[in-house]
């Protein structure tokens, strides 16, 4: 099937379409469920009505698009290098010197182009850079003086190595500045061991120095830097992988795929998390970390002894409590309502007609209570799908072992049974995004249409991921190349529409994201409940 043809079988039924105002609230015809095409039967008013009669399509891949690939070793040396004749060239400059005042400006070429072009000499001198002394980099000049100023040792004739500046230090000492500096990869400014002296150790001079090693070292320090101090380059944060990502990489929001196959956030360098936002995964995973819910456990389920404040957990129905002083406690009996001694309740086991000086307090543990539950019932779900995706990180290998088994077993080429290895891909992704969308359905208001579409399209993603899991897990023999290749595509399709949901902008603007929209409608809500 064309390209065309596959548009065409979108184009109706299937295509996403915009949300219409006729009818229902959300109303979208771009789903199905993938167990049953004739999906529920629902209500004409229902808000949520779906159908696609073209799910068990077989669709053949897109054309392909050109791929960005991640930077390796080599790469990044030839941008460094074509970056540096970008600017080398226009404005006249040698490399060293276009290399110096690139680092200067953090690779922000922009920045460095205005502000040669609106005073050349003033940016220059900012940067320290001598022209005619980088242009003579090559040169090597012979020390003034027969002492060396780091060591105070005589300097000998084999040590005849100096800067510009002619200051005179021993060629061991040279030796040792430049390798430490190396080692510590603080290279970007490596100026004259003097005190206060800014003349620029040149390329030149430094591989005349140091040994071969540890030029080569340089070189590549020099290389890094062009990736950390980029904005416009990312290092992929996967263990083991030296491979940098470009801007141009990006895909869907902030998210990047390494060629490595690793997915993480070009802004915070965090795992990809969309759609949540970087500021809502920081809360989230400090939230994750720290005890901030086993406060709030402690606050819902216990309180603290009157006499001695040991924490006090209720595990029955009377009200009657006794700090255990096998527990650590000191054996004071009192009321659970309201704390008071229970000496003086007599017999009022269930109930207390006290006046409860606790009130707040109690409203306080009630609603840290729900707030517990509320994140209990996102962080449970955030954590299945983390614990599905650990697992199926591994169907990679096992994917290939099933490719190569179906090869023998049905007689058939890489190319027949490579849609195992795009649907365990495509497995990975939406388990990935499936789970940050929980913490991006903990950030919306709750009851809101907002959060109602969103988790509706949530859904739908979930269950043709979970049925894209089982066939991934079948028996070779079991596997229907046709199923695997239209539920593939299906969950591809499902994850955009998810990302289209939220780029689009959701009703209401109920994000907790955008912090204007929450305040203003935290106002709303106040004045009507006052009203």
């Amino acid at each position: 099937m064309s390209k065309k043809s596959n548009e065409e079988a979108f184009s109706s039924d299937s295509e996403y379409s915009d949300y219409d105002d006729e009818g229902s609230d959300f109303e979208d015809d771009g789903f199905s469920d993938p167990e049953n095409d004739d999906y529920v039967d629902v209500d004409e008013d229902d808000d949520y009505a779906y159908s696609d009669e073209n799910d068990d399509l077989l669709f053949e891949p897109d054309e392909i698009e050109e791929k960005k690939v991640a930077l390796d070793e080599k790469t990044i040396v030839e941008e460094q290098v074509k970056q540096i004749k970008n600017i080398a060239d226009p404005l006249g400059l040698t490399s060293e010197v276009a290399a110096f005042l690139l680092r200067y400006f953090n690779w922000n070429t922009d920045k460095l182009m205005e502000a040669m072009f609106n005073n050349r000499e003033k940016t220059l001198k900012e940067a320290k850079i001598d022209i005619n002394d980088l242009n003579e980099s090559k040169k090597i000049y012979k020390p003034k003086g027969n002492m060396c100023q780091t060591c105070f040792c005589q300097l000998k004739k084999s040590d005849k190595i100096a800067l510009k500046c002619q200051h005179a230090f021993c060629n061991e000492c040279w030796v040792n500045y430049l390798t430490f500096r190396i080692k510590e990869q603080r290279v970007d400014d490596l100026f004259c061991q003097s005190y206060q002296c800014y003349e620029r150790v040149t390329e030149g001079f430094l591989k005349e120095v140091v040994d071969e090693e540890n030029y080569k070292k340089y070189q590549w320090i020099l290389a890094k830097s062009f990736v950390s101090q980029n904005p416009e380059n990312a290092w992929c944060p996967a263990p083991n992988c030296d491979r940098a990502c470009t801007k141009g990489m990006i895909q869907r929001g902030t998210n990047v795929e390494c060629s490595c196959g690793h997915r993480f956030c070009f802004n915070c360098k965090e795992e990809a998390h969309s759609p949540a936002n970087c500021d809502d995964v920081a809360v989230w995973l400090k939230k994750c970390k720290d005890d901030s819910e086993t406060f709030n456990w402690l606050m819902a389920n216990t309180k603290p002894c009157p006499k001695c404040k040991n924490l006090i957990e209720k595990n029955g129905g009377c009200n009657h409590m006794t700090c255990r002083k096998n527990s650590g406690g000191c054996g004071y009996e009192f009321c659970w309502i309201c704390l008071g001694d229970w000496a003086k309740h007599g017999t009022s086991y269930y109930k207390c007609n006290h006046y409860d000086p606790n009130k707040h307090d109690n409203k306080k543990a009630k609603d840290s209570k729900m707030a517990l539950e509320r994140y209990l019932h996102y962080f449970q779900r955030y954590q299945n799908h983390e614990k599905s995706l650990s697992f199926e990180k591994q169907l990679t290998e096992k994917t290939k072992k099933k490719m190569t088994s179906m090869q023998e077993s049905k007689d058939v080429n890489f190319i027949d049974v490579s849609f195992m290895e795009d649907a365990a891909k495509q497995l990975c992704h939406c388990r990935l995004v499936l789970k940050w969308t929980y913490v991006f359905a903990y950030s919306l208001i709750d009851f809101s249409k907002a959060k109602e579409l969103f988790e509706f399209v949530q859904e739908q993603l979930e269950v043709t991921t979970e049925k894209l899991s089982e066939i991934t897990e079948r028996d070779i023999v079991k596997i229907d190349k046709m199923e695997a290749v239209n539920t593939t595509r299906i969950a591809k399709k499902k994850l955009e529409h998810l990302f289209d949901t939220v780029e689009s902008g959701l009703p209401e603007g109920m994000i907790k994201g955008h912090e204007n929209d929450i305040i203003e409608e935290k106002k709303v809500l106040k004045n009507a409940d006052e009203n």
